[in-house]
């Protein structure tokens, strides 16, 4: 996790420690909303301290999962929970 005052800041305001990691590593991401939906992230983009673009991890179609193509913005006071998939989205194919 990056220690930069924009994560630190972003920590402050209560942003889960993996929305924060993700606006800096483009890992896939799943996460979860305060309504059950899930979705399967390729990265996040902070728009600013309430809300957040993420980005559609491509080829990720998961029976629970909301399916979108290109981004959203969603509210991050609307994230439950957050884990990073591990998979890196710039490794070689």
């Amino acid at each position: 996790m990056p220690h930069s005052r924009k994560a630190r800041r972003s920590l402050d305001e209560g942003w889960p420690p993996h929305l924060v990691q993700a606006c800096y590593d483009q890992r896939r991401y799943a996460l979860g909303l305060r309504d059950g939906m899930v979705l399967h992230v390729s990265g996040v983009e902070k728009i600013n301290a309430r809300w957040v673009r993420v980005y559609n991890a491509s080829g990720a179609n998961h029976e629970k999962a909301f399916s979108f193509s290109g981004s959203l913005d969603i509210r991050v006071a609307d994230v439950v929970w957050m884990v990073n998939e591990g998979k890196d989205t710039h490794a070689a194919q």
